[in-house]
């Protein structure tokens, strides 16, 4: 054989090896089998995890960067009200007396009577700090906030939101129905896991404290797949005294389904169109929760929103204004 030709059959050799072992490590660590997802990344490949590396989706080049709110509003002290029927949770050592989470946290608020109520809810908050930075900036304090439970400084972040007035949620990684192309990152509720090794991360995520009046879960596949889900889900969420609002119906104590959970088709026409969906199922029902993810669009949309507040009949409040001791 000549020089070249040598030369050309071990190149092609090595790339058809390379390309084996690359594709073989892919296959295993995507291999719904194995019992922690993460994408083996060769060099020319991106993450397909936008928790784990990839390019930010939320980029906030459309606002500007924000400056630091002159009067940010102080909700950093307690809010107990003896009367309001809610779960209760262990002693509260700070106060000296038994309290609960949805209690302590929550929005004060004073219903308007005879107005439909819409509750606006964010999620997930906190992985990027310019997008958090410009969701504080941005939105009226009457949108809650859930923060990713992944995120980083998380209890920072949750007091910063709290001064500048808004209520907190925590948002919950689970297993979605669209794994394994996207995972929820290594701690994360998975129905793969065995009950313990789950109740153990929600523990884990609940543990800290938090100041959050209640806990979110979107896109959730596990309950489908997890016969004891609503079981794992009251003995995490519920006995501690905190709200839950999942988008999908379980039967959890002081649970809500929200209405409406959007991810996608965020031009302004679909915007209107999701906006009067919204109002129109509050006028029906009388309340309405909708679920909307923190990108610039968005956030413009929501603002405009809701300062103008064409309908005399509706008015925004925060998720925990929906609660009621019917909902136990």
């Amino acid at each position: 054989m000549k020089k070249g030709e040598v030369i050309g059959f071990l190149l092609i050799l090595f790339l058809t090896v390379w390309g084996c072992w690359a594709l073989m490590q892919t296959w295993k660590k995507e291999s719904v089998w194995t019992p922690r997802i993460s994408f083996y990344v060769p060099g020319f490949m991106f993450k397909a995890n936008p928790q784990t590396g990839a390019p930010d989706p939320l980029s906030t080049t459309a606002l500007p960067v924000p400056e630091p709110a002159a009067q940010p509003v102080d909700l950093s002290a307690t809010y107990v009200f003896s009367n309001t029927p809610l779960p209760i949770i262990e002693a509260d050592q700070s106060l000296g007396k038994e309290t609960n989470a949805a209690l302590k946290y929550k929005k004060p608020y004073t219903r308007q009577p005879h107005k439909k109520q819409i509750a606006l809810l964010l999620s997930p908050v906190g992985l990027n700090d310019q997008t958090t930075a410009a969701v504080l900036s941005a939105l009226p304090e009457q949108v809650t906030l859930a923060f990713s439970a992944d995120a980083p400084h998380l209890k920072t972040q949750i007091e910063s939101a709290r001064r500048h007035g808004f209520e907190t949620m925590l948002f919950i990684p689970m297993e979605t129905t669209h794994f394994p192309a996207y995972d929820s990152g290594e701690t994360a509720v998975y129905s793969f896991q065995d009950d313990a090794t789950n109740q153990s991360v929600l523990q884990a995520f609940l543990s800290g404290p938090l100041p959050v009046s209640g806990v979110v879960t979107q896109d959730t596949a596990v309950m489908e797949k997890m016969p004891d889900f609503d079981d794992l889900m009251k003995r995490a969420v519920s006995d501690k005294g905190l709200l839950y609002i999942s988008t999908e119906p379980v039967s959890v104590p002081f649970n809500k389904a929200a209405d409406f959970d959007f991810k996608e088709n965020f031009y302004p026409q679909a915007l209107d169109a999701y906006r009067r969906q919204i109002e129109q199922t509050a006028q029906n029902q009388g309340y309405a929760i909708a679920v909307f993810p923190p990108i610039p669009v968005v956030l413009q949309t929501l603002a405009q929103w809701i300062l103008e507040n064409s309908k005399p009949d509706i008015e925004f409040v925060p998720v925990s204004a929906l609660f009621t001791e019917n909902d136990k």
